[in-house]
């Protein structure tokens, strides 16, 4: 749920031109960085930004019009405001609230028993099927960005290229291949799938979509790499066909599977 402190108010709809102000953590009140802070006419998002490191963002309306702010982040609950009415002249200042919350994995998407991230992972590299970077690589290795794991691993190929996320964020994006199958790849966080099953243009980046648009470096506890279709274990077939999907092949691609704080 999002809860709005309003500081400009009148009779029914808030009246503004721009939407302004923080997002916090409605439980220790500390600023949320990085969250998705997308202005809606109905289901059409009209401007998107990210908080910044004070959890401070700023929506501007192309015209007049009763828009939705909707709100999300990995590892909260995604939310959305109530009506508010946009009109020429006037700035509406919110204080928007987010609750923490565990990504909940989708019905029939991850079949394995184990209800956490941690015990699955364990339990597959024990297994010996695919590769693993664990908590403990990846504070070694010192990366910037969660994309450079994939120098460490084998059968996979890291590249970057300029672009803007979904985020709308623009900046370097990483562009991951596989050496088998046809060179895609799909991506599933916290047992959600993720990127190209939204991707109605084959061209887009899965990287620039949520969450791994959003996703850094130090919320990720394990990653799980899959070079092809034929390496991915049973359990996560099911995944791996849905993340596959838009990509307009023959679902040959390999898959990657992170977990976050969130999910662990």
């Amino acid at each position: 749920m999002v809860l709005a402190v309003v500081s400009l108010s009148l009779p029914g709809f808030a009246h503004a031109q721009v939407i302004q102000g923080r997002l916090l953590d409605d439980e220790t009140n500390a600023a949320i960085d990085g969250g998705v802070m997308s202005l809606m006419l109905g289901e059409r998002v009209v401007d998107r930004i990210l908080s910044d490191s004070t959890g401070a963002f700023s929506l501007q309306g192309p015209a007049p019009g009763i828009y939705t702010v909707a709100v999300q982040r990995i590892s909260y609950r995604q939310a959305r405001s109530s009506l508010i009415r946009l009109e020429l002249g006037d700035t509406l200042t919110v204080e928007y609230r987010l609750l923490p919350d565990a990504i909940l994995l989708e019905p029939m998407l991850v079949t394995a028993t184990s209800r956490t991230g941690r015990a699955q992972f364990n339990r597959r590299m024990s297994q010996g099927e695919g590769q693993f970077v664990t908590r403990a690589t990846l504070d070694s290795l010192q990366l910037w960005h969660p994309a450079q794991a994939f120098r460490h691993v084998d059968g996979f190929n890291l590249r970057w290229g300029w672009g803007t996320s979904d985020s709308g964020a623009a900046g370097m994006i990483p562009r991951i291949r596989s050496y088998m199958g046809h060179g895609c790849v799909g991506f599933v966080v916290d047992g959600v799938v993720a990127g190209p099953r939204f991707i109605t243009d084959r061209g887009r980046n899965p990287w620039s979509l949520y969450p791994l648009d959003t996703l850094t470096e130090a919320e990720i506890m394990g990653m799980e790499f899959y070079r092809y279709i034929g390496e991915v274990p049973e359990e996560l077939q099911h995944a791996a066909s849905d993340a596959m999907s838009g990509l307009g092949t023959d679902a040959m691609c390999g898959l990657v599977v992170i977990w976050t704080k969130a999910g662990w």
